[in-house]
Parts: structure tokens; sequence; C-alpha cells
């Protein structure tokens, strides 16, 4: 299990990436409306 702190400066706030590194499968928790493309892949 992974998670990762993603934050925009823009918002002030941050999301979370929450994911299984065995099955390559995650979500993000409070994405925020610009979320880089590489972020969500």
């Amino acid at each position: 299990m992974f998670l990762k702190q993603i934050s925009d400066p823009a918002l002030a706030q941050y999301s979370y990436l929450i994911g299984r590194q065995r099955t390559g499968e995650a979500i993000v928790a409070d994405k925020f409306e610009n979320a880089p493309k590489s972020i969500l892949e």
C-alpha cells in the first residue's frame, strides 16, 4: 500500500493518492480540479 500527499499552492489544500502497488490500483481522495494527468494515470 502507498500514500502520497499532493498539494496545490493555488488552492491551499491537499489531496491524497492511495493505492496498492501489487495491483496498480489507486484512488485520489479530495481530488482538486486541475490535477496533473500523470497523477491520475
